[in-house]
């Protein structure tokens, strides 16, 4: 299994900028708007990655479907 830390890096990168708004000296209303936009690129980014995740968990069941009739068909 491979060890894909590719989320976690995500993940703290939308926290990192989060929370260098908050703690950023604007004004109200231009700090919800950049936390709006930084939302909406780390939603973008996850669900970009639930789709790459997607495709590979269907190539592995493709693959093991077709592995599967294989031994089947090899042993009857």
């Amino acid at each position: 299994m491979t060890d894909n830390r590719f989320p976690c890096f995500v993940i703290g990168l939308g926290l990192g900028a989060i929370v260098g708004l908050l703690v950023a000296p604007k004004r109200g209303d231009e700090t919800r708007e950049a936390l709006r936009e930084t939302a909406d690129t780390v939603v973008e980014k996850g669900r970009e990655m639930v789709a790459s995740q997607r495709q590979h968990i269907e190539s592995a069941v493709d693959a093991g479907v077709s592995a599967y009739r294989q031994a089947v068909g090899n042993s009857g």
